[in-house]
């Protein structure tokens, strides 16, 4: 229901390949055909460096890296895990950086530079599907929504949301809410065909950077606008459930929290600006969900359990920022 997360998504799109990674993972056969390979255990030896999350349920999600860093960086991989995080298995592999998840039921979208993948059997195998189009978001198995791929067109102000209403086969250039010369969609989430949510972004600077969330309930013909977040820290990424319940989170900001639509928010402690940054988020319900952090203390990448709407977290797996020593 979401999508995720742009941090600056050009920051975000580049920081993929510059944080290096870190899985941890006993890889017995290549995988560039979608087929399953061996389960990947919390190790935390060649690791991966996590980029995205999705989740169908509290048990059963994605995720999305680049393998073998932070030794020696390799292929892409979008990974399975059916224990809530605990141990994750690898059922794809690709040498095109994957970014953005998208999951329903018993179907799941990933977002690469040259195309979407499309899984039919809950993330257990991949195929190419449609055109180069980013953080895609679907409500259902026709609609969805993607923003464009490449960062060469990602500050046009003429930059479009795209749309589809027959399960990605075919995309139309959606009505966009931002523009006026000076903003771009940086972040899109859908609940259902007809209600979703925008977030339009300035380029940023100096820590600031102008912010504004818009909601449709006519898919996408009309907008109104919810929230001026303009301000510090960047947008990365938006997540909404039915009933107005959303959250967005921001680089070199916080993880903040709406009950109302976006007329009222609440800053939540799992994020700490500069210091543990919100890498992406997955609520599975109003109250539980997933979210992935970059811990610049502890120098980890972790994945974290809300069971309060993201007020609290607990730590579900991590694994090393740096090299060992």
């Amino acid at each position: 229901m979401r999508v995720q997360k742009a941090a600056v998504f050009v920051a975000l799109w580049v920081l993929t390949g510059i944080v290096g990674c870190a899985f941890g993972a006993e890889r017995k056969s290549e995988n560039r055909n979608g087929s399953p390979t061996p389960v990947l255990a919390p190790a935390k030896r060649d690791g991966l460096t996590p980029y995205a999350v999705a989740f169908w349920n509290e048990q059963r999600g994605l995720l999305t890296g680049q393998s073998g860093c932070p030794v020696q960086c390799g292929d892409y991989i979008i990974a399975l895990t059916e224990d809530g995080g605990l141990h994750w298995r690898e059922v794809y592999r690709g040498t095109d950086r994957i970014g953005h998840l998208s999951t329903i039921p018993g179907e799941a979208w990933a977002s690469t530079a040259k195309g979407l993948l499309k899984s039919r059997d809950e993330g257990q195998t991949w195929e190419a599907t449609g055109p180069g189009y980013a953080e895609p978001a679907f409500a259902n198995d026709k609609a969805g929504w993607a923003l464009v791929a490449t960062e060469e067109n990602r500050w046009n102000v003429e930059s479009p949301i795209f749309s589809t209403s027959d399960g990605g086969k075919t995309w139309n250039r959606l009505n966009s809410p931002c523009g006026g010369g000076r903003t771009v969609p940086g972040a899109i989430s859908l609940v259902s065909p007809t209600e979703g949510w925008v977030g339009c972004m300035s380029q940023p600077g100096a820590g600031q950077q102008d912010k504004v969330l818009y909601k449709t309930t006519d898919g996408g013909h009309t907008w109104k606008e919810s929230s001026d977040l303009s301000g510090g820290g960047y947008l990365n990424g938006l997540f909404f459930r039915p009933g107005d319940k959303g959250w967005v989170w921001l680089t070199r900001g916080g993880l903040s929290l709406t009950t109302d639509g976006g007329r009222t928010w609440q800053t939540t402690n799992a994020v700490q600006p500069e210091v543990r940054e919100a890498w992406d988020l997955w609520m599975v319900s109003d109250r539980v969900g997933y979210l992935l952090l970059r811990d610049n203390v502890d120098r980890q990448f972790k994945l974290v359990k809300t069971v309060d709407g993201g007020m609290s977290t607990s730590l579900v797996q991590q694994w090393p920022i740096d090299p060992p020593r």
